[in-house]
């Protein structure tokens, strides 16, 4: 009868550590917390889902079963996540690509530039050259 006694007064809170006289106010916290986190994190899968069947019986109390550590699904919630998270890989690898291809054109972009100035410098060069040559002979053939 003892052992069955359940603390209701403040006296018996009292004697238990003090470390451990929240701990499951603590753990209750912190399963409540991860619980509403899976749930929104359904909820957004949900409404992305752009499948024909109905997302929000995928993700019913009987095809999720959230424990005090793990999340087990059943296969067509875990169909649906994997789906979910197939389409954010991709969207991260198009924007990765778009990254490394705008990269690849801006550095070949700045390559013709400078080719195209070698070449204009290179041009403007020897008729500036011939002139100066041009002058210098003259002016020598008059001394």
């Amino acid at each position: 009868e003892a052992s069955s006694k359940v603390h209701t007064n403040a006296k018996d809170v009292h004697d238990c550590p003090p470390a451990l006289a929240n701990e499951d106010d603590v753990t209750n916290d912190i399963f409540n917390d991860t619980h509403n986190k899976v749930h929104t994190a359904l909820a957004r899968v949900a409404e992305h889902d752009t499948d024909s069947r109905n997302s929000t019986s995928i993700f019913s109390p009987e095809t999720i079963q959230i424990g005090t550590t793990k999340v087990f699904l059943r296969r067509d919630a875990f169909e649906t996540l994997e789906k979910y998270l197939t389409s954010i890989h991709d969207a991260a690898a198009v924007t990765i690509q778009t990254l490394v291809r705008q990269t690849l054109v801006q550095n070949l972009y700045k390559r013709i530039l400078r080719s195209v100035l070698t070449l204009q410098c290179h041009f403007q060069h020897v008729p500036a050259r011939r002139r100066v040559t041009i002058m210098t002979s003259e002016q020598f053939l008059e001394t």
